[in-house]
C-alpha cells in the first residue's frame, strides 16, 4: 500500500512543489517574472488609465484588478456638504446687499467668498436655484442622482430637503 506521501498518491501540488525545489534560482526568477511582470504592468496601466476620485484600485491576492466605488451614502454626503458651504456665502452677500437676487450667479457669489466653491449645475456643485429679495433656495446634485437643497425663509430659518425620499443619504421624510 502506498504511503500518503508517495508520488503515486501525491496530487499536482506536490509535483509542482518538487519541480520548484529542483529548479535553479535563475529558473525560479524567470518563472516569477513571467507571472508577476504582466500583472504589475496590467495593474499600472489600468490605474493610469482611469484614476478617478470615486474609485480605489485594489490588487487582490490572486492578481486580478478590482475597482471599488465609494458608497452612495458618501456621494450624497458630498453633495450635502457642498450646499452647506454656500450658505455663509449667501448670508455674507445678504449682509452687503440686503437683496438675495444680487447673489444668484457664480460671478456675484465670488465677490462674497464663493470663489473657492464648486458652483454650477453639475454633480457635486452648488447652484442657486431660486432667489427673491429675502429668500433663496440652493441645491446640489449628487453623483447618485439625488438632489439636496437648503431653503431660507423670509424669517431667516433654514430648511434642508432632498429627493428622492428614502434613498441613500435622503431620509424617508425628505430631509437630510
Amino acid at each position: 500500500m502506498d504511503s500518503p506521501s508517495s508520488p503515486e498518491r501525491a496530487g499536482l501540488g506536490s509535483t509542482l512543489a518538487e519541480a520548484w525545489n529542483r529548479s535553479t534560482p535563475g529558473a525560479r526568477a524567470l518563472i516569477v517574472a513571467w507571472g508577476v511582470v504582466p500583472l504589475v504592468a496590467l495593474g499600472g496601466w489600468l490605474a493610469l488609465r482611469a484614476p478617478k476620485a470615486d474609485r480605489i484600485t485594489v490588487l487582490s491576492p490572486n492578481g486580478s484588478i478590482a475597482f471599488v466605488k465609494r458608497t452612495r451614502l458618501a456621494q450624497d454626503a458630498t453633495a450635502g456638504q457642498t450646499v452647506k458651504a454656500l450658505v455663509p456665502v449667501m448670508e455674507t452677500c445678504w449682509a452687503q446687499t440686503q437683496d438675495f437676487t444680487q447673489c444668484s450667479t457664480p460671478e456675484q457669489l465670488k465677490e462674497y467668498g464663493g470663489g473657492e466653491l464648486p458652483l454650477g449645475p453639475e454633480a457635486d456643485q452648488a447652484n442657486v436655484a431660486a432667489t427673491l429679495v429675502n429668500t433663496y433656495t440652493i441645491t446640489s446634485r449628487s453623483r447618485t442622482g439625488g438632489e439636496f437643497s437648503i431653503t431660507r425663509a423670509a424669517n431667516g430659518s433654514l430648511t434642508r430637503t432632498c429627493a428622492p425620499h428614502g434613498t441613500d443619504g435622503c431620509r424617508a421624510d425628505g430631509t437630510w
